[in-house]
Order: C-alpha cells, then structure tokens, then sequence
C-alpha cells in the first residue's frame, strides 16, 4: 500500500481507558485521554501515511492537533506457539510480543527515563477505537477504489484457540506527527549512540530500517525487546540483541543510495 494516497474524513469517537497497559511487569504506557478530565474523545482521520507488517498510521486530528496515529492490526496468541512449547505462560508471553504491547513497554520506558521524544518520535499515549472504525475505513476506501486493510482479525477456529475476540476494540498509539527524510550521514553517528543507550535502558529495537525513522529518531518501537522480556532471558541473547542493532544499522546507511543521501 502506497504511503499518502488515502484522504478521508472519518471521525470516530474513543473509548475511555484508564488502566496503563500492558497489565504485566515492567514499563506500561498510560492513555492518551485523561478519564478524569473531561475531553472531546473524536478523532478525525485524514490521511494515510503508511502500513507494515504490524499496523496503519493515519494523520489524525484530536483536540484540535495533528498527530500520527498507528492502528495495530490483531494479535493472534499462536504466533508464540513455539515458546509456549518450551513451557512458557501464554499470558507472560502475550504483553510482551504482542505488537501493540511491545510498543507500549518500550514508549513507557523511555518515559519512565525522560526520554521520550529524543531517541525516539514523542509518544502521547495509548487510545481504544470501537469495532465500527472498520466499516468506517472500509466504506472510504471502497468510496476511492482503494483495495482495503488486512487487520488479521482471528477466524472462529482461532478464537476458540485464544485468540482476540471479534468485539476486540482496535488499539492504537498516539505520536508526534513528524515529517522530512528518515535520516541523513550526519545523523548516523548519533544514531547508532542512540541505540547503545536504549540497550543500557533495557530497550532492544531489533526492527532497524529506514522506514521505521524520521529525523534520525526512531518511530516504531513494535518489534522491540523490553526488560524483563522473555527473549532477554535465553543466554546470549542481549548480546545477540545488540549485535543484531549494528548489523542492521550498517545495513540499512549502506542501502541508502548515494544520490538520496546528498540530496537530504
């Protein structure tokens, strides 16, 4: 799917959440609105920035600002099946490989450090969209002849086997709304530094591309490994963690085309 070919005007209004998430161990993220303080709840999608293997981001309006918003796509508890079969606890596994879960620990983490907004883009919290966001998104891309979103919503055999429910609300993420070049040549150096004190914060980003920055700051934190973290706990594996970090860092500045690089 193209990044920035879907406008819309859709306007969906989130549920209220009061509960830091994820319910386990370690680093949560609180909600974006305040429960206690009373608030206009819409949010107002206008366009499509872009898609992955985890979720949609949307340009959103909420509160009379613009932000980025990603929408995670479902998690299905039988990604993990392989580590349950090492006799780990499907619900010690799930906050913790979960996409949306996985980015609140390390957003929450970099929080709890004062960091938020200098490694990475500036998180504002989480938000809960009703089930009806679907057909709202649908009806606009059939609206623009646009081929719809894979939200990997779980089939009746997979529910039965644990997997989210079909009233599931949709999950997302409210972050600062940042454009201009993933990064340039000055910025490496720093970047790499950047993930060297995320590994000293217990923060593991193993998903290390160029789409996933913007101004030499990470965006994306979904495929991140935060402390206490069941792949943390096997031998090596920090180790293997960061190593992993500067492999693909290296890979990623090598991939930039020399033309793109001078033009930023």
């Amino acid at each position: 799917m193209r990044k920035g070919v879907l406008s819309m005007r859709i306007e969906a209004l989130s549920e209220l959440s009061d509960s830091p998430l994820p319910q386990t161990d370690g680093s949560k993220l609180n909600p974006f609105f305040d429960p206690s303080r009373p608030s206009d709840r819409h949010v107002k999608f206008l366009r499509l920035l872009g898609g992955g293997g985890h979720g949609y981001v949307f340009e959103v309006i909420i509160d009379s600002q613009r932000y980025a918003l990603k929408i995670f796509k479902f998690y299905n508890p039988q990604a993990h099946r392989p580590l349950t079969h090492l006799g780990i606890p499907s619900d010690t596994i799930t906050p913790q490989v979960d996409p949306f879960f996985a980015e609140c620990r390390a957003f929450g983490r970099l929080i709890q450090c004062g960091l938020n907004g200098d490694i990475g883009v500036h998180c504002y919290g989480y938000i809960k969209l009703p089930v009806e966001f679907e057909s709202m998104i649908t009806r606009s891309m059939a609206a623009r002849s646009i081929g719809g979103f894979c939200w990997d919503r779980p089939s009746q055999g997979e529910l039965s086997q644990g997997g989210p429910s079909q009233l599931e609300p949709f999950r997302g993420i409210v972050k600062e709304l940042v454009s201009g070049d993933p990064f340039t040549s000055e910025m490496v150096e720093e970047m790499g530094a950047d993930l060297l004190k995320l590994s000293n914060i217990g923060v593991y980003p193993i998903d290390i591309k160029e789409d996933n920055y913007r101004g030499g700051r990470l965006t994306d934190f979904s495929a991140s490994w935060t402390f206490p973290h069941v792949m943390l706990s096997f031998e090596g594996r920090p180790a293997f963690a960061i190593q992993l970090q500067e492999e693909l860092l290296g890979k990623m500045i090598q991939e930039v085309p020399v033309s793109a690089e001078e033009g930023r």
